[in-house]
């Protein structure tokens, strides 16, 4: 997984997603605008697991 990449509740969609630390900076309340793009919900763990994070991500660091 992407070292900015964290796992947190969202209130929203009441499942663990995973956010990006580098989009914390931004000024919102709206929590969707932080998540990372790269990922996809597994119906086995009941959560939102990295999906392609490599190709997909332009903050990726591993």
């Amino acid at each position: 997984m992407c070292n900015n990449c964290y796992e947190h509740f969202s209130k929203r969609s009441n499942k663990i997603m995973l956010f990006c630390k580098l989009k914390e900076h931004e000024k919102t309340s709206n929590e969707m605008l932080k998540l990372c793009i790269c990922q996809r919900f597994c119906n086995d763990k009941d959560k939102y697991i990295p999906y392609n994070q490599k190709e997909g991500c332009r903050y990726y660091k591993n």
